[in-house]
């Protein structure tokens, strides 16, 4: 007796490489969406293509109700940590106003588990998913949802996804916290920078401000005081531990943990805060407010991203309006600057 071994389905991944064009043309070729920026030639030679490959629609379009099932799918990286738990906190309270309920999903930085939960929420037919991104290791399995329903991106935005996006101006925020400590007379100041690793879109766009406000008090920029910390409270230390004998009367650090790690290491080192040396963060989290001294930081509104992350997802079922969000940072004046 014969069995028949089921091979591996045609992805959208295949039939793209097979048409030389990117997985987002193939997409809205196949689909039938945005194809104003498809040409009908490309469209028909993609069709052709995908027939004699023999592709097929994955699970992303079987059984997708056009009901509502009053349910949201959130993809996060983590939980325990940062601002996410407010973030979510908006996401619930806004959810509960709109009689929706929320899936959760951590993914703990892993890109197999995101992939392993999408499908989940798919097969959930979640009216609509809000996703912080932590790669883009998923980009052409998104892609292929947002064909049918809603990916709404918060914090890091994906070029290649068109749903809406909400975001921080990253680098008004790096520029705010440095133009506050020039305003102080500060003209050696070290930046604590995360540009390598998770969330380094951020920390670049925080860079680039502090960067500005420099350039902007024609102050030099001085590579020995720009210092990779990531976003930890270990980084902070190790941060000022590489530049104290550069001896910069300011920091100002891309996160409140790494504000706080480079407070405790500079008071090991004899330095008084702020008398000897100003430091700013970013963020705006509980510790800020705690920590001795109080921690001068720049403020994102992490409700609110919440918030506008579902008001955004449900103008999009309603009304199919997408959109970028910009929200403004904020410099919150404490005692530590």
């Amino acid at each position: 007796m014969k069995i028949n071994v089921k091979s591996e389905p045609v992805r959208l991944k295949d039939v793209a490489e097979a048409a030389g064009v990117s997985s987002c043309t193939a997409s809205r070729a196949l689909n039938g969406v945005m194809l104003n920026k498809v040409s009908e030639e490309t469209r028909q030679r993609i069709i052709k293509i995908a027939d004699s490959m023999g592709y097929r629609p994955n699970i992303m379009a079987r059984g997708l109700a056009k009901k509502r099932t009053n349910l949201i799918g959130v993809l996060v990286p983590e939980i325990r940590t940062s601002f996410l738990p407010q973030t979510m906190e908006g996401i619930w309270s806004a959810a509960e106003n709109a009689n929706m309920a929320v899936l959760l999903y951590v993914t703990d930085w892993s890109a197999q588990k995101e992939e392993k939960y999408l499908r989940q929420l798919v097969e959930w037919q979640v009216d609509g998913i809000i996703w912080v991104p932590n790669s883009t290791d998923n980009i052409n399995l998104f892609i292929e949802v947002e064909q049918y329903l809603p990916v709404i991106q918060l914090f890091m935005p994906v070029p290649e996804l068109h749903s809406s996006k909400v975001i921080l101006d990253n680098e008004k925020g790096g520029y705010l916290a440095t133009q506050h400590l020039i305003n102080l007379g500060h003209k050696k100041i070290a930046h604590f920078t995360a540009i390598n690793g998770h969330f380094a879109s951020s920390g670049k766009e925080r860079l680039q401000g502090y960067l500005r406000a420099l350039r902007k008090a024609k102050l030099p920029v001085d590579n020995n005081l720009i210092v990779d910390s990531g976003f930890t409270t270990k980084g902070g230390r190790k941060a000022f531990q590489q530049v104290a004998k550069y001896q910069p009367t300011a920091v100002f650090a891309c996160s409140d943990m790494v504000a706080w790690g480079c407070i405790q290491e500079a008071k090991l080192n004899g330095k008084s805060v702020p008398d000897e040396l100003a430091v700013v963060g970013f963020d705006n989290l509980d510790i800020a407010n705690l920590v001795v001294p109080s921690l001068t930081t720049i403020e994102q509104p992490q409700r609110q991203f919440g918030e506008l992350a579902v008001t955004k997802l449900l103008e999009a079922l309603d009304n199919e309006i997408y959109e970028e969000v910009v929200l403004e940072p904020r410099l919150i004046k404490r005692q530590s600057s």
